[in-house]
């Protein structure tokens, strides 16, 4: 035998939460999606409307999920660019750290880093200065789009 310590292949999760958190940030839209899946528009009414969760309370959220070992975050809606302070909130998103587990050769590699960020936005409200805000902390974004046949529908 060599002595070289086996390398570490398992262990326990930081949590029980899965690594993506998908965070409706409002119930303001711009937009009337036929496909829209947001529950609190649902047309037999069932889901009820809570207060929306200031900035400071995101904060503390963002920072808990990703110490739990959330290492992905989705702002979304409604539209999520409608949310009073959500470019705040994604600069303070960038500044949180987990870790972000992965397998390296057969061995398990832990990494302090901060979460992946997604936008997942209708795209109305896009502006520059979003996209540079984006480009600088690597947000994903993403666009809902109503296809060819159903676009002069919405």
């Amino acid at each position: 035998m060599t002595g070289q310590p086996k390398p570490v292949t398992s262990r326990l999760a930081a949590s029980f939460l899965p690594s993506t958190a998908v965070l409706e940030m409002t119930y303001a839209c711009n937009h009337e999606c036929l496909f829209c899946s947001c529950p609190w528009f649902a047309p037999d009414g069932r889901f009820a409307r809570h207060e929306e969760m200031t900035v400071e309370w995101w904060k503390k959220t963002l920072a808990k999920l990703c110490a739990m070992g959330v290492t992905q975050l989705a702002f979304t809606g409604g539209e999520p660019l409608l949310k009073p302070g959500v470019a705040e909130l994604i600069e303070f998103a960038s500044t949180c750290t987990g870790e972000h587990v992965k397998t390296v050769d057969g061995a398990l590699v832990v990494e302090h880093a901060p979460p992946f960020l997604h936008l997942l936005t209708n795209g109305m409200t896009l502006t520059e200065e979003t996209l540079d805000l984006c480009a600088r902390h690597k947000v994903h974004v993403g666009l809902s789009l109503p296809g060819l046949a159903s676009f002069a529908d919405h």
